[in-house]
């Protein structure tokens, strides 16, 4: 493994970990810094965000290519999520520049030989996926809960991250007409449409039944796609 995987898989690991703590460090920052350094943090991240890629955007027009087209849905997906969040609770809106951020390292551990014109949609469900796991973990802790809206905030996230590697992505396989077309094993592909249809079920299912036992059928389609 060379230093940039290692690197990478480091990173990632931290934004996991920073994750399933986020309400505990989230309380400490604000304990830290106070609870208005705390709320605005969201858009800090954002604007932190922004800069960094404006400034490499900026540098990257002198040697390749920007598919602006791209960048326009990824500002919609990060304003949808920031907008879409529980006013109740300001501090959620810090998922949308974590699941951007946890998107550029899911697509970005691949190496290029096996990225293939399928790796955007591949790296979205993964993220969302996740995203949607990590809300029902959250769902366990007595005093806290899990919601649709929640899930759809950290797709947007990852959603806005995909679309600005599609953006700043050299190896994108319709550049130039030369669309390649990864064969996929049939069963694989009704597997993984069954895992991503169920995790969407057992979402909208469980929502209904947070205080009581979930109903078997819910679980169904995802042991079928696992």
């Amino acid at each position: 493994m060379n230093v940039r995987a290692l690197t990478v898989f480091t990173l990632a690991f931290a934004i996991v970990y920073g994750f399933v703590n986020t309400f505990v460090l989230w309380r400490a920052f604000g304990n830290m810094f106070g609870d208005g350094v705390r709320d605005a943090l969201p858009w800090i991240v954002v604007a932190v965000i922004g800069l960094v890629g404006v400034l490499f955007i900026w540098r990257r027009k002198r040697v390749a290519k920007i598919s602006w087209l791209f960048l326009v849905p990824a500002v919609i997906a990060a304003a949808i999520g920031l907008s879409i969040t529980d006013p109740a609770f300001p501090g959620k809106r810090i998922h949308v520049p974590q699941y951007f951020v946890l998107a550029l390292f899911v697509w970005l551990v691949l190496p290029v030989r096996l990225r293939t014109s399928a790796t955007p949609l591949l790296t979205l469900i993964a993220t969302a996926l996740y995203g949607i796991h990590d809300e029902f973990l959250q769902g366990f802790h007595p005093s806290r809960t899990f919601g649709l809206r929640d899930m759809v905030v950290n797709l947007c996230g990852a959603a806005s991250g995909v679309f600005v590697l599609l953006a700043l992505s050299d190896s994108r396989p319709w550049r130039n007409g030369k669309a390649d077309a990864p064969r996929v094993d049939r069963g694989a592909a009704m597997a993984l449409t069954a895992c991503v249809l169920g995790a969407c079920l057992l979402a909208w299912a469980a929502t209904g039944y947070r205080n009581d036992l979930l109903p078997y059928w819910v679980v169904l389609p995802v042991l079928a796609g696992a």
